[in-house]
């Protein structure tokens, strides 16, 4: 029995961590590598961390200087000794049968990544939803994997939902200082694997928190957005032209919602100016090319030709607070 690596970056998770990691322990694929990277928690998780290294020899209990789920996966992944590596959030959980489920998918289908669903629980309502859980296993090549990817219908940039052969991780490391490393990274593992095996039966548990940065919008993660969508871009123009319409019009629609949530916050820093005239030059960039191609839907269009508009930074701030004095919207 190969051994699983997984690597559980832990920030201010106490409320939630016990049942993340029982769920790991109790994996019926018992050939695990656990790897808890403390993130610099202000609550009591680091000493959760070595409770459980101290009662179960499978885990490793690391504590680092807070500097982000990236630099933490980062730490695991130099560490780690197994065949195959896997990613649990501390405060989400995991079906018992997860890592047997997915090594086994891998295997059979000789695959370099295995992909299960995942259920959606938060406070209120407990697990309310799920994504893949039509039962249906596919195939895929890096192309169609990446291809689905940017589409974010079918495959998720999600780093969790995965198992992942350890070579697919050799020269790549997750990019830090920036919210959306998922999105960053997931497709550039795609370019590394030959072949991708998506089994659409839910095994992970995703907990939503209020106070999570992806469930509080702000400047800085619609700059991520817009930033890690024009890389997105730039990687993959040259050899993979076939995606262009899905690329620019999502960095287009992106790089718009950056624009007009910087319009909106009125007094910008030296740096916000800079990322708001760099964003308008990119969206007249690849604007012009949606344009002339007919790229996208109407809609995108009509927000090109209003945001290239002489007066609309003037305009835009005041109907949309009109619009919200209405209550007809919170976007």
């Amino acid at each position: 029995m190969e051994k699983i690596s997984v690597i559980v970056p832990v920030y201010n998770s106490s409320k939630y961590l016990r049942k993340c990691i029982e769920s790991i322990l109790n994996q019926t694929y018992k050939n695990l590598e656990i790897i808890l990277v403390n993130d610099g928690s202000m609550d009591e998780s680091g000493i959760i961390c070595d409770e459980y290294a101290a009662k179960d020899d499978r885990i490793i209990a690391i504590h680092q200087q807070n500097a982000g789920a990236s630099v933490a996966r980062n730490r695991g992944l130099d560490i780690c000794t197994g065949n195959y590596i896997g990613f649990v959030d501390g405060d989400d959980w995991i079906a018992e049968n997860m890592y047997e489920f997915l090594y086994t998918a891998l295997l059979n289908y000789n695959a370099d990544i295995s992909i299960c669903g995942y259920y959606i629980e938060d406070e209120k309502n407990g697990v309310y939803g799920a994504r893949n859980d039509n039962g249906e296993v596919t195939v895929y090549d890096s192309r169609e994997a990446i291809r689905e990817v940017i589409k974010d219908e079918k495959i998720y940039s999600n780093f969790w939902d995965k198992l992942y052969r350890r070579e697919m991780f050799r020269e790549l490391r997750f990019r830090k200082g920036i919210i959306l490393e998922d999105i960053a990274t997931m497709y550039k593992i795609f370019m590394h694997a030959k072949k991708i095996v998506a089994c659409n039966v839910p095994q992970y548990y995703y907990y939503q928190r209020k106070d999570s940065l992806l469930h509080i919008r702000n400047e800085a993660l619609n700059w991520d957005q817009f930033w890690v969508y024009r890389e997105r871009v730039l990687v993959l123009e040259k050899d993979y032209p076939e995606f262009r319409e899905l690329l620019v019009t999502r960095l287009v629609s992106f790089g718009i919602a950056a624009y007009n949530c910087l319009l909106l916050k009125g007094d910008l820093s030296s740096d916000e100016k800079s990322q708001k005239e760099e964003i308008l030059e990119t969206v007249w960039k690849y604007g012009k090319e949606i344009r002339d191609k007919k790229y996208g839907g109407k809609g995108l269009r009509c927000r090109l030709k209003f945001v290239t508009q002489k007066g609309y930074d003037r305009v835009y701030p005041i109907a949309k607070r009109v619009w919200l004095s209405c209550g007809r919207g919170r976007r």
